[in-house]
């Protein structure tokens, strides 16, 4: 058998993170929230009468009841992505192929569903490394999709 858990409750992280409470017989998550959110929703939720454990159950019921409405949601681009949260690779990284020009750029595949029907990756690698050429990989995270540039702006701008 394991050692007890404290009988007294640990002080809140100053990270935002949901804390380890013994004794309430569901298993614990951790959850990264910004302070001022999370001091804001706290004022919120008081003023209600409810608490985060039940705002996140019911968050995460909806997820489960919606997949459609969740993925729709997650695709619009006006969705905010908070700074600082933790990057998954698994699932945010886009993994490129590409194989070096004799000028020394880089000529990535092309990774539409219909080219990789017609032609699939592991044959396309197979066809550029017969004579001896090199394939090469890389795990990108775009953090802006590609968007028209104005005629006003400037090649090197950063906006």
């Amino acid at each position: 058998m394991g050692a007890m858990a404290p009988a007294t409750s640990p002080a809140p992280s100053p990270h935002g993170t949901l804390i380890d409470m013994p004794g309430k017989g569901t298993r614990n998550r951790t959850v990264r929230v910004d302070d001022d959110l999370w001091d804001r929703s706290g004022e919120v939720l008081r003023q209600a009468g409810g608490d985060r454990a039940l705002v996140f159950k019911l968050a995460l019921r909806w997820c489960v009841d919606h997949p459609d409405e969740v993925a729709a949601l997650l695709a619009r681009p006006d969705v905010h992505h908070f700074e600082g949260a933790p990057i998954d690779l698994d699932d945010e990284a886009i993994v490129e192929h590409a194989i070096q020009m004799s000028g020394g750029g880089m000529h990535v595949r092309c990774d539409d569903p219909e080219i990789e029907r017609i032609y699939p990756l592991a044959e396309w690698i197979g066809h550029q490394q017969r004579f001896g050429g090199k394939v090469y990989r890389r795990r990108i995270i775009v953090v802006e999709d590609w968007r028209q540039v104005a005629t006003a702006e400037r090649a090197d701008s950063p906006e």
